[in-house]
């Protein structure tokens, strides 16, 4: 994150601006946890904070008891270090994996409906719900498809478009040098005719493994963009529907 700080430098800084550090690094894996946390009370910061870490599964967290918990919520709403530098140094220290997870959970976080309206029988919302989970079903297995598709590429996304760019350079280069040859070519010197005939064969069918590798790039990259967008339309589809 370009702070170049130590953990001296966690020590001269105040309470509320180490809880803005943590605040700002889990905005970055969520960009709705944005906030500037001196313009908050400190029960809705610990709120908002430790719902997110929870969902991360953050390993600092109490479990033991009810009022270990509430002890350590009012000191996550106060910026305790004691209590901010243990999840901060939790979430850096698998932050890649943590961005897949908050990511996934997302869209797989069950539904209960309470009690009351289970009770009452409600069917429409009943309907609902198991639609909700078969779109859940549905997303598990597109996104199990996508991470193959990453897999056997070993390339992501913006890998691929890198990738493309390159060739489309190298493709460029070629043809400017085969012009060249043909451009400068003499015909009164055979040797340089022969010469320069096989070069410019050499570069042609250099051209052409290049415009192969690059189809095959632009297929990999339509697949992986088309799970994508496949992915991204669920997601649409789950939300309207809750």
């Amino acid at each position: 994150f370009n702070l170049n700080l130590r953990l001296v430098d966690f020590a001269e800084k105040s309470e509320l601006e180490v809880l803005q550090i943590l605040n700002n690094v889990l905005s970055s894996i969520d960009p709705e946890l944005e906030a500037d946390i001196e313009g908050e009370k400190p029960d809705e910061r610990a709120y908002r904070i430790s719902e997110f870490l929870l969902i991360l599964k953050c390993n600092s967290i109490p479990e033991d008891d009810e009022s270990s918990y509430r002890a350590w919520f009012e000191a996550l709403g106060r910026g305790d270090k004691e209590v901010v530098l243990p999840a901060l140094s939790f979430v850096l220290g698998s932050y890649e994996k943590l961005c897949k997870r908050a990511y996934l959970a997302r869209y797989l976080i069950p539904i209960e409906p309470p009690e009351i309206i289970n009770a009452q029988g409600d069917f429409n919302l009943s309907d609902l719900v198991q639609k909700y989970q078969q779109l859940q079903h549905t997303f598990k297995i597109v996104h199990k498809e996508f991470e193959k598709t990453k897999a056997a590429n070993g390339l992501s996304g913006r890998d691929l478009r890198a990738e493309i760019a390159k060739l489309e350079d190298e493709q460029q280069q070629l043809k400017d040098r085969i012009k060249r040859f043909r451009d400068n070519f003499n015909e009164s010197d055979f040797e340089q005719f022969v010469s320069a005939v096989g070069k410019m064969r050499r570069a042609e069918d250099e051209d052409f493994r290049n415009e192969e590798r690059l189809n095959e790039q632009r297929q990999e990259l339509y697949l992986v963009e088309q799970n994508l967008r496949d992915a991204q339309h669920r997601k649409r589809l789950m939300h309207e529907m809750v």
